[in-house]
């Protein structure tokens, strides 16, 4: 199975759609995690209309800003159970029955917060008796490699994302992007 996690940073405009298309035309997922759309159903419902996802589920972030959306294809059985302005839970069963649970995560955005994203990640964590996927953007990273800035990450920072991802038992399967 294909999953899509992107940080769309707004997706009420055509650019971002026709950027949203082709991703979803090339690579093909039968499962997509938007963070930061800034939009409701309504708007998921109407810039998301040409892509091949019949369910689809939105969390409106009440500032106006961020937003979540998971979109699924009409074959896969996804149920969310769970969210709020920073992840959607979701069971997901495989034809086969598999059953295992789907995070869409966003981190707080702001450095003075991040130890909320570590705690609810725990809590999530709390939920997940057997197999987990946790996809989305943590807003964090684990090395300072990772960041395209002359300024420097505190380690405190890196070392309580790796410690958070330790705690929960997640390992990071990398990026593209």
């Amino acid at each position: 199975m294909k999953l899509l996690s992107w940080n769309c940073q707004g997706l009420g405009n055509p650019w971002t759609v026709r950027s949203l298309h082709k991703i979803v035309k090339d690579q093909a997922p039968e499962i997509c995690f938007l963070m930061e759309t800034r939009l409701d159903i309504e708007g998921i419902k109407y810039w998301c209309r040409e892509l091949p996802y019949k369910n689809k589920f939105a969390v409106k972030n009440p500032g106006g800003g961020g937003g979540l959306a998971m979109l699924w294809k009409e074959d896969i059985r996804l149920e969310v159970f769970k969210f709020s302005a920073n992840q959607i839970y979701a069971w997901v069963t495989e034809s086969d029955g598999f059953r295992w649970l789907l995070t869409g995560f966003y981190g707080w955005p702001e450095t003075k917060d991040r130890f909320k994203s570590w705690l609810l990640l725990s809590h999530i964590s709390s939920f997940a008796d057997g197999s987990w996927m946790c996809i989305g953007d943590f807003n964090e990273m684990l090395c300072s490699m990772e960041k395209l800035s002359s300024r420097p990450v505190s380690s405190r920072q890196l070392d309580a994302f790796r410690d958070a991802l330790e705690r929960c038992h997640l390992a990071d399967l990398g990026f593209i992007g």
